[in-house]
């Protein structure tokens, strides 16, 4: 993989994934079918935001010939879902195991036990107990794919964080939380803050700002009025509206101060796909591996 230069242009996923997807398909190829990686998907299918995140991630599988269950928790209680994880949990057929978030109302205050349901083994998000603990003792097993999508993007394009003044906006477990990890794990900035939405200085703390990751899922929460000329702009935060149409933290009018920017869609969205499946796929402890492929090595 050779890298790419940002300069006077966005940092667009789309062209990295298409190289993992080709990886992904030779080393898949070598398989045998019997050997090939199973993935169970657990999520609220009558929610469309889910459904649709469901969907890209099902698709992708299914091109690269992985077989995929599908479970609806929409209706079920926490215990059907543990029992339902279990079997998934003893399934030999069944590689990896994703819960996708946000999860219904009567679920969501289980949000915790239910990801510490899955096997660590199993934990391709990288969200249970045991992952989210050893990513932020600085010894990773599987690493979450936001972040991990973050990561990657910084390496291909040669994007240097170091000594920068990081911020990053909303202190979830999908994208605040794991990131400041990633971050402070894989650079030397010069400051990480972490900050909800509804900070009261937000605009102060953003102007001053090197790099800014949001994933608050607010749509335009960011403007061009409210950062510096060249800050590096990683939008991860997507919003469904009521017209089905995709919506992002960052208001595109940023590129007339930076073209260090991830678009939505085409930017994390679709790197963070695949690296659900580099997960999946080549396995844990392999961030090694990672930034070899990134390079142009042989892994």
């Amino acid at each position: 993989m050779n890298y790419k230069k940002a300069h006077n242009a966005v940092l667009m996923g789309t062209d990295i994934r298409d190289k993992f997807f080709r990886y992904f398909k030779k080393s898949l190829t070598r398989l045998e079918e019997k050997s090939c990686p199973g993935l169970a998907i657990f999520g609220d299918m009558k929610n469309p935001i889910i459904k649709r995140f469901v969907k890209v991630k099902s698709n992708f599988a299914k091109t690269l010939g992985i077989s995929t269950l599908l479970e609806d928790i929409s209706g079920k209680s926490p215990e059907e879902v543990k029992q339902r994880l279990t079997t998934c949990n003893l399934d030999p057929n069944i590689n990896g195991i994703i819960i996708q978030l946000p999860l219904p109302g009567r679920l969501m205050v289980h949000k915790n036990s239910l990801l510490n349901s899955v096997s660590s083994r199993k934990d391709v998000d990288g969200l249970g107990a045991y992952n989210f603990g050893r990513l932020f003792q600085g010894d990773p097993y599987y690493v979450p794919a936001l972040p991990l999508a973050i990561l990657a993007m910084s390496w291909y394009y040669r994007l240097d964080l170091n000594a920068k003044d990081i911020l990053i906006i909303g202190d979830g477990t999908l994208v605040g939380r794991p990131t400041y990890a990633v971050i402070k794990l894989f650079f030397r900035p010069n400051s990480v803050t972490i900050i909800d939405r509804a900070t009261a200085n937000l605009i102060d703390l953003t102007k001053k700002a090197d790099v800014i990751i949001s994933g608050t899922g607010a749509p335009s929460l960011i403007n061009k009025d409210m950062i510096k000329q060249g800050v590096i702009l990683f939008d991860a935060g997507t919003y469904i509206d009521k017209e089905n149409k995709l919506q992002s933290d960052i208001n595109p009018d940023v590129l007339e101060k930076t073209p260090y920017y991830t678009p939505t869609p085409g930017g994390l969205g679709p790197l963070t796909v695949a690296m659900l499946f580099w997960n999946l796929i080549v396995g844990p402890k392999s961030l090694d591996k990672l930034k070899s492929f990134i390079d142009g090595k042989r892994i």
